[in-house]
């Protein structure tokens, strides 16, 4: 992908134009997945009318310097809930972008299987009696208010 495309990408993705969705690259109600921020800036209105839907083609892919891994990455970054600004600065961060989306995936799953392994096993402990029902609260109310 050339390097003007990408920074128009950033910048669109940062810019607050476009409510953040999931799914598909625009809602029916105006939410768009961060590669559907990118097709809204690559294609005519006639072509945004005819073409809208989950993914793009690996024609269209092929023409921006894309793969259909680096777009499926993308998504899943999007459909994990990760920002668009943040998403935006894994664009702008690296020359290899490739490489930041498959290590940026990487990390936030990671981070939400942490998560979850945490939540379960303080369960389990309370569960056994083996820590108290308030300390439970404390630490998973604090572990949302870093969220």
């Amino acid at each position: 992908m050339n390097s003007s495309l990408r920074q128009s990408w950033a910048q669109a993705l940062r810019s607050g134009k476009y409510a953040q969705g999931k799914g598909t690259l625009r809602s029916s109600e105006w939410r768009y997945c961060a590669m559907g921020v990118l097709y809204d800036l690559i294609c005519s209105d006639r072509e945004r009318l005819q073409e809208w839907g989950s993914l793009l083609s690996n024609d269209r892919l092929s023409q921006i310097g894309l793969t259909s891994a680096d777009q499926g990455r993308v998504a899943q970054l999007n459909d994990l809930g990760v920002s668009f600004e943040q998403i935006a600065d894994i664009i702008d961060a690296d020359a290899d972008l490739e490489i930041a989306l498959h290590m940026s995936v990487n990390r936030e799953i990671l981070r939400i299987q942490s998560a979850s392994l945490s939540f379960s096993y303080s369960q389990k402990l309370v569960a056994q009696q083996q820590v108290p029902v308030f300390y439970f609260h404390t630490a998973f109310s604090s572990h949302e208010r870093e969220q």
